[in-house]
């Protein structure tokens, strides 16, 4: 469900910032959206470890953020 909203909110045009917790789970996500990320339309944060104290401060920085939890991806 999480990507399908990513999917739309890309289609009308925002900007997406989403988080993942490691480089080999971003993997996939820049496959797929490799145009989206080039056109700085989908920015991908890191967060390795999200019980850490200020784990999200970056990932929310000067941003609304739609966070997304799941491994199906969707982007064209």
């Amino acid at each position: 469900m999480g990507s399908h909203i990513v999917h739309e909110l890309l289609t009308h045009g925002a900007r997406v910032r989403g988080t993942v917790r490691s480089k080999k789970s971003a993997e996939p996500i820049e496959k797929l959206c490799k145009q989206q990320i080039a056109d700085g339309k989908l920015e991908i944060v890191y967060v390795p470890d999200i019980t850490v104290d200020g784990a999200f401060d970056e990932a929310l920085k000067g941003e609304l953020v739609l966070a997304c939890v799941q491994r199906r991806h969707v982007c064209h």
